[in-house]
């Protein structure tokens, strides 16, 4: 998790302990959003805690869109915090950096790495088992990567290179272990 994600996740929780308090301003909203969205409690406590929502307005946007809820308060307060620290910023910053954080250099905004990662999940996990496949019929690894681009290709259509597909399996178990 970057830290522009664990710095809104501070916020989201230093915004809902405010909520907890009786004399909060916010108290009423938060027990008009009990009462509506009971069904959704459970859920609330898990949002945005899981990496993929990490980000404030990837949580609202999966209240809104998945589940077809109105998100909690916290998070639509949160939310209004950011939009008018964009604005307070007056030009000097972009929405992606205020909602994402900066781009890292040369590999794209938040919505291009969420879309080249999903997407390449399936060919992955399809690579991966093939892989696996071909490697227990006795196949160095060379040979299986071979045979498991091939199948994949077969199967979907498309497949990057056996090398690449190797160093993205080598670099996920790498990144897996230092977890």
């Amino acid at each position: 998790m970057d830290a522009k994600a664990k710095e809104q996740q501070e916020l989201v929780a230093k915004i809902r302990q405010e909520i907890a308090d009786d004399d909060s301003d916010f108290a009423s909203l938060d027990a008009v959003w009990d009462s509506a969205y009971h069904a959704y409690q459970d859920m609330r406590d898990d949002l945005p805690t899981t990496s993929r929502y990490s980000y404030v307005l990837a949580a609202v946007a999966r209240w809104v869109l998945d589940v077809g809820a109105y998100p909690p308060p916290e998070l639509m307060i949160a939310l209004a915090m950011l939009f008018k620290q964009y604005m307070d910023a007056a030009g000097d910053l972009d929405l992606e950096a205020v909602y994402f954080g900066r781009p890292p250099q040369r590999l794209g905004t938040y919505a291009r790495r969420a879309v080249r990662e999903s997407a390449a999940l399936p060919i992955d996990m399809a690579f991966l088992f093939a892989f696996c496949a071909a490697k227990n019929s006795g196949l160095s690894d060379a040979m299986s990567a071979e045979a498991a681009q091939a199948r994949v290709e077969r199967d979907h259509g498309e497949c990057p290179d056996a090398e690449t597909m190797l160093r993205r399996m080598r670099r996920e178990k790498a990144q897996a272990r230092t977890k």
